[in-house]
């Protein structure tokens, strides 16, 4: 059995043949969304689901308590993303997602919350997982960059970006895929 390692604030358990580790405070609720589907499945047909389109479909929803999240399906991207799909080794690269996620929000990173992933066994040694954070509202940077109202505005978008990066930096983290369409900008009021 692969293990899933333990994460403050998080449980693990089984939905079906799924290893699910979800945020304590919300486990209740994704076991709820996963009992007839997987989370990726639960998503996408929820009414008033958004789909945000990327590497591939994510799906923006709430949870049965209402708790929103966007759920993603595991993909490769690059050269060998033809051959190899959804297919991971096992336990895939979701547990070393949450702990990333762990260490960045340690770090002062701003970063959406890793709420729950599902790691599903296909064939042999491979699994397919998914991946649920929460929803944050607000745009990428480029939608935020057009949506400026002012020099000024775009200035304040540019020194948060700055802002944003000098604390990966002090974090040590490293984004494999750092690019303007990654950098979103969210809404405070």
């Amino acid at each position: 059995m692969i293990e899933h390692p333990a994460q403050p604030g998080y449980e693990s358990f089984f939905v079906g043949r799924a290893r699910v580790v979800a945020q304590s405070a919300l486990a209740e609720e994704v076991r709820k969304a996963m009992v007839s589907s997987s989370l990726f499945a639960y998503a996408a047909r929820q009414p008033g689901a958004v789909a945000l389109e990327g590497r591939g479909t994510a799906w923006s929803c709430a949870l049965p308590n209402g708790f929103e999240i966007v759920v993603r399906h595991s993909r490769h991207g690059g050269a060998l993303a033809g051959i190899t799909g959804d297919l991971f080794l096992n336990p895939t690269r979701a547990p070393r997602e949450l702990g990333i996620a762990l260490r960045l929000e340690n770090a002062g990173v701003p970063t959406p919350a890793l709420i729950a992933y599902a790691v599903y066994p296909a064939m042999g040694p491979f699994a397919r997982s998914d991946i649920a954070t929460r929803m944050l509202h607000g745009q990428d940077f480029p939608d935020a960059w057009r949506a400026a109202s002012s020099a000024n505005a775009r200035l304040e978008l540019i020194a948060l970006v700055a802002t944003l990066l000098r604390s990966l930096r002090r974090a040590g983290a490293y984004h494999p895929d750092l690019n303007l369409k990654n950098i979103f900008i969210r809404e405070t009021n």
